[in-house]
C-alpha cells in the first residue's frame, strides 16, 4: 500500500513539473547560452512554420501563425533581448507557450533537454549579471557544469 502512494505522488508530481530532483525545467539556447522555462507553462514545441506579418506590432513579435487552427503570435526572444539577429534554420523552434488566455509562441535557436533543479540551487537575479533585465529573470543555477538561466515566462509575456 505505501509503495502504491508512493508511486501516485511520484506520478503526480511529474505531472505537476516536480521530481524527487526538483522542478522541471525545458532548457534551449539562444546565442550559445542555455536558458530555461518551467516546463508546467509549456504546451508543446513546433518546427518553424511560415509566419504572417502583422502590422503595427513591435519588432520582437514576428507575426502569427495557424496551429491547429489556434492563431499563436510569435515572439523572436534574440530580438526581446537586444541580441544579434540570425535567419532561422533548421533547428530554430517555437517554444509554444500557455498562458491564462492565449497562446504565445517563443522562438529559439534550439531546444537542449528536459533538467530538474532543486529550489536551493538557484540563485536569485541580483546576485549575477547578465544581458537580459532583470524583471525577466527567475535565476540562474548550475546543471552538469553548464550555467544555466532561468526565465519568468509569466514576467516576459506580461508586456505581450
Amino acid at each position: 500500500m505505501e509503495e502504491n502512494l508512493y508511486e501516485m505522488n511520484e506520478s503526480i508530481n511529474s505531472i505537476l513539473g516536480f521530481s524527487a530532483y526538483g522542478k522541471q525545467y525545458l532548457s534551449f539556447t539562444v546565442e550559445d547560452e542555455e536558458y530555461a522555462f518551467s516546463i508546467l507553462k509549456i504546451r508543446e514545441i513546433i518546427g518553424m512554420k511560415k509566419i504572417t506579418k502583422v502590422p503595427n506590432l513591435p519588432p520582437y513579435i514576428k507575426g502569427v501563425i495557424n496551429l491547429r487552427g489556434n492563431i499563436i503570435h510569435l515572439i523572436d526572444i534574440r530580438e526581446r533581448f537586444n541580441m544579434s539577429l540570425r535567419p532561422y534554420d533548421k533547428t530554430t523552434v517555437v517554444i509554444i507557450i500557455e498562458t491564462k488566455d492565449k497562446l504565445i509562441g517563443i522562438i529559439v535557436d534550439q531546444v537542449k533537454d528536459v533538467i530538474n533543479i532543486k529550489e536551493e540551487d538557484v540563485q536569485k537575479p541580483l546576485e549575477f549579471s547578465c544581458n537580459i533585465e532583470e524583471e525577466f529573470l527567475e535565476g540562474l543555477s548550475k546543471v552538469n557544469d553548464r550555467l544555466v538561466v532561468i526565465l519568468d515566462v509569466d514576467k516576459l509575456l506580461m508586456k505581450v
